[in-house]
């Protein structure tokens, strides 16, 4: 069971990333001449995972930013959907990037926007116990430089950073406050999934990326900065630099219509049942305004909310005070996947009569057999809906 925030175009990031160059070996963009089969003596041991290991493990992952299937990254080649690049949405201005850039054409440049943004850098990786990528390092003009989380040492300050050391007090690269300046912009980077009538859509689950313009490095010099990542934890960081003069400007990016997406797949429709059941939501509204509610099967792979969405009832509404039981048989439920999958669950959203906030809901998966499970609705200081439950056997 699991408490789910319920809105328009929610996407969920648990596999995001990037792929890298195919042919990192010539990034260094410095003096230093090291080849990708030895390690420069200024990087620290720990930082032992090359570059060519990391690109290997995310080959796979990084074939879902194409709409085609394609036998190797050298194989490819994009469409013209593959190169659309547009604000994906007006909210916060991201920027979609082809993805193709990525790891699967040879070369090491990244453009955005008609922009040179410079050069992928050859990093060093290190491994946690758990084998995920935590941290990584690069030399640049013979100076050695780090990529962390910044999350790991400031709590809910979640930025990607370079630093002279390991730790924050060597940070010489950071968006914060950085954000509505003309050296900052942010890009997204799409993936190809496929909606439950096995069409192609697009969404924004391959990662982020942002730049800073004129950063001084270590040496004096200025460079235009790119950092990438999203689940570093299992592909690994990029950075792309590029040697300015410490006074480039950031193009203008102009008002594309962002991408969107009506899923193919048609909606089915279920409702509880008179009797028989094996598994009860009952609802509890304890406020003081009507409740409505609705359940729904999702399909919990596709990362868009809304595009996962296998059936849905129609909505009921409680009064105040009043209690609901919504019974289903769970079999019955079950036949309604598109497919044979584990990866689905039925779920119940909640919204208050009068309310702007977004929905809430509760989510559960379909093994639930001859359980009860209650919600009990109230409202917070805030005024938003703040559920509470409990399960018992039926």
């Amino acid at each position: 069971m699991k408490k789910t925030f319920l809105f328009a175009g929610f996407a969920a990031a648990i596999l995001l990333t990037f792929a890298g160059c195919s042919n990192p070996s010539s990034a260094s963009n410095g003096s230093s001449d090291k080849s990708n089969d030895s390690i420069p003596s200024s990087v620290p041991e720990t930082f032992s995972v090359q570059f060519p290991e990391v690109l290997e493990k995310s080959e796979e992952f990084v074939k879902k930013s194409l709409k085609a299937n394609i036998p190797s990254r050298a194989a490819l080649n994009p469409t013209e959907e593959d190169k659309w690049e547009g604000r994906i949405n007006y909210q916060n201005g991201n920027w979609n990037v082809p993805s193709y850039f990525y790891g699967v054409v040879p070369g090491d440049n990244l453009v955005v926007n008609g922009e040179d943004l410079g050069t992928l850098q050859d990093l060093y990786h290190s491994k946690d116990e758990n084998g995920n990528y935590r941290k990584a390092t690069f030399v640049y003009k013979d100076k050695l430089y780090y990529v962390f989380d910044k999350s790991e040492y400031v709590r809910d300050d979640s930025y990607i950073v370079l630093g002279t050391a390991d730790n924050v007090e060597s940070i010489i690269f950071d968006q914060k406050d950085k954000t509505d300046t003309p050296e900052f912009s942010n890009f997204k980077f799409w993936v190809w999934e496929r909606d439950l009538a096995n069409v192609c859509y697009r969404t924004g689950d391959l990662g982020y990326a942002y730049t800073l313009r004129n950063v001084q490095m270590q040496d004096g010099s200025y460079a235009t900065v790119t950092v990438a990542g999203y689940n570093y934890f299992n592909y690994g960081f990029r950075v792309w630099i590029k040697e300015t003069d410490g006074k480039s400007v950031k193009k203008d990016y102009p008002n594309a219509a962002p991408y969107s997406f009506t899923s193919s797949y048609n909606i089915k429709t279920f409702a509880p049942v008179e009797s028989g059941e094996d598994f009860i939501y009952e609802v509890v509204n304890n406020t003081n305004v009507n409740l409505t509610v609705q359940n729904y099967i999702r399909f919990w792979e596709i990362s868009d909310f809304w595009v996962g969405m296998v059936a849905k009832t129609a909505e009921q509404t409680i009064a105040p005070g009043q209690t609901k039981q919504l019974k289903y048989k769970l079999a019955d439920l079950k036949a309604l996947k598109p497919f044979e999958t584990n990866r689905i669950g039925i779920g119940c959203t909640y919204k208050l009569e009068g309310s702007n906030s977004r929905p809430s809901g509760w989510e559960n998966n379909l093994e639930q057999v001859n359980k009860k499970h209650t919600v009990t609705v109230t409202v917070d200081s805030e005024g938003y809906m703040n559920g509470e439950n409990s399960w018992s056997d039926l």
